[in-house]
């Protein structure tokens, strides 16, 4: 794999998809640099990351830094693969050292990244008014790209299952097929990425939105808070039928808050919002 496709790839985080990602795209011969500030993380980080899992076993090389600027600056693609509560910290911090073309993304974005990037490079201008805006590209994923683990911080993780489809909104609509393209090339050929018509449709698709706090809170809605488990509980076989009519309720009344905003808004396309049984 060229790595022309990519100058410089900056993953933001220190978790599950760090690794992953900083693991894969680094093996497929992309210049990768590792970002994480929380703690003594990025010490903990050895130069090479070994992937195993469902999609064989690689090794990449990485280099880890809680130092932003060395992180960020040359990047031209920079992806965040933190909670979103993290996004804000990170995108302030990231914001004044991005340059003009590089595309920044969250996996998973959902819940408004688009504004708060908007928020990151309004702040920026605030502080120094002379600095120019950075013409950038922003996209956001409607989940991630795998379900993994690490086996040992900084040294390797197992990548378990991988979704077969991700919608992607990007903006400018006109870089799509660009930021798409990159993507795919740091990714690999699975999962399939499509395009997405805008960041609310990857919002309220946002599958794990649906079903992680309905599961959640049918495996525990009889706990008395205090009673030890005979084994740990198991997450998606535990499902019983109570949680299924509770998931299928929520999936419903987002179904409903989809055919209201289009109602109200005939020109939004939201078809990529589908109901969680097609899911």
């Amino acid at each position: 794999m060229s790595s022309k496709l990519v100058r410089k790839l900056t993953v933001v985080g220190g978790g599950n998809a760090a690794h992953i990602l900083g693991g894969l795209a680094s093996s497929r011969g992309f210049p990768t640099t590792v970002l994480t500030c929380h703690n003594d993380e990025a010490s903990r980080w050895k130069p090479n990351v070994r992937i195993t899992g469902v999609l064989g076993e690689s090794t990449g090389q990485v280099t880890t830094t809680n130092n932003v600027r060395s992180a960020v600056e040359g990047s031209d693609f920079v992806v965040l693969v933190v909670p979103a509560t993290f996004h804000e910290q990170y995108l302030n911090q990231i914001v004044p050292h991005l340059e003009d073309g590089c595309s920044l993304g969250a996996l998973p974005g959902e819940g408004g990244f688009e504004m708060a990037v908007e928020d990151a490079l309004r702040n920026c201008s605030a502080k120094d008014p002379n600095k120019v805006r950075p013409r950038i590209n922003v996209f956001a994923g409607e989940t991630l790209p795998w379900a993994c683990r690490i086996e040992e911080y900084g040294v390797s993780a197992c990548i378990l299952g991988v979704k077969k489809d991700i919608d992607v909104a990007v903006s400018p609509a006109t870089s799509t097929d660009e930021v798409l393209t990159k993507l795919d090339s740091l990714i690999g050929p699975v999962p399939a990425l499509h395009s997405a018509s805008n960041f609310l449709a990857v919002t309220l698709m946002n599958i794990n939105a649906t079903w992680h706090p309905t599961i959640t809170y049918g495996q525990y809605r009889d706990w008395d808070l205090h009673t030890p488990f005979r084994k740990a509980p198991l997450f998606y076989e535990g499902v019983d039928d109570w949680t299924a009519k509770k998931l299928q309720d929520v999936s419903d009344e987002l179904q409903q808050v989809r055919a209201t905003l289009c109602k109200a808004y005939p020109y939004i396309d939201l078809s990529i919002v589908r109901p969680v049984v097609s899911t």
